[in-house]
């Protein structure tokens, strides 16, 4: 399940760049994009970190 969240929020990030890179350059929109992308980027690296933890702890409990 948290596969899948991370999954949506690396494919939401994605999707965000791409608007960016694709979107007229204006400065407030610019800044907003840019610090949604970090957010974003943040919470999938938390997401992957949970991960990461319960799999550890599922090993050592097997």
């Amino acid at each position: 399940m948290l596969e899948d969240l991370a999954a949506e929020i690396h494919e939401s990030t994605s999707l965000l760049e791409l608007i960016f890179k694709n979107s007229p350059d204006m400065g407030e929109t610019d800044n907003a994009l840019a610090c949604l992308i970090r957010s974003m980027i943040k919470t999938g690296e938390k997401a992957y970190g949970y991960i990461s933890q319960i799999e550890s702890k599922n090993k050592v409990s097997e």
